[in-house]
């Protein structure tokens, strides 16, 4: 019977070859923590990131946010249209999300077609103003993937704002609040508040907080 024997190679080992450990380490490192189809954050990275974040939540003069994007209809883009044009537009959700954070906000692709934003230390008033930008942002994508053609691309984001509680908590609260803009007919956003799980806002009915 073969015996196969695998030897693991220390990443100090690198230098045996003549090669710059740095550049090599730092590429390791930015694919465990970076999704190979979008080059956002991934799931764990984004957990490892935002989970110390929250526990200092209640030392900081604001609260911080988290969203909850996902897109609507997506899998009748991958039917219509392809895989390879599904990847196409899920990279551009990316590039039109990062365009709208600031240097401090962070986005993980949660899993499939829906991500995961933290706002950090941010006004509840400035949040939608945010989403409401990265939704009209996304209903853009249209015109800048042509593989699509004229397929339409919209995005249900759903919002949490927290001054304390865990980020599993605050996760979960906008995940709900997602749920309920996708049942209003998705291309919406919902805010959430953290007390009582009561809609507060909703982009189609233009409420205020």
């Amino acid at each position: 019977e073969r015996q196969f024997v695998f030897h693991h190679r220390a990443p100090a080992d690198i230098g045996q070859f003549g090669l710059d450990a740095a550049p090599v380490l730092a590429e390791l490192q930015d694919a465990a923590n970076l999704d190979f189809l979008t080059g956002v954050m991934t799931r764990k990275a984004f957990l490892t990131y935002a989970t110390p974040h929250f526990s200092e939540l209640p030392t900081l003069v604001r609260p911080s946010a988290i969203l909850m994007l996902d897109l609507d209809c997506f899998k009748a883009i991958n039917d219509n249209y392809g895989h390879f044009a599904g990847d196409a537009v899920l990279q551009e959700i990316a590039k039109a999300v990062e365009r709208e954070l600031r240097e401090n906000d962070r986005i993980a692709r949660w899993g499939g077609d829906e991500f995961v934003i933290l706002l950090g230390s941010v006004e509840p008033s400035q949040v939608y103003s945010i989403a409401e930008r990265i939704r009209i942002g996304v209903m853009g994508i249209k015109h800048d993937v042509s593989l699509v053609g004229k397929a339409q691309v919209t995005a249900s984001i759903g919002i949490i704002s927290a001054r304390g509680g865990s980020l599993t908590d605050s996760i979960e609260y906008a995940d709900k609040a997602l749920y309920q803009a996708k049942k209003g007919g998705g291309n919406r956003v919902v805010v959430i508040p953290y007390d009582d799980g009561a809609i507060a806002q909703d982009a189609n009915v233009g409420a205020v907080v």
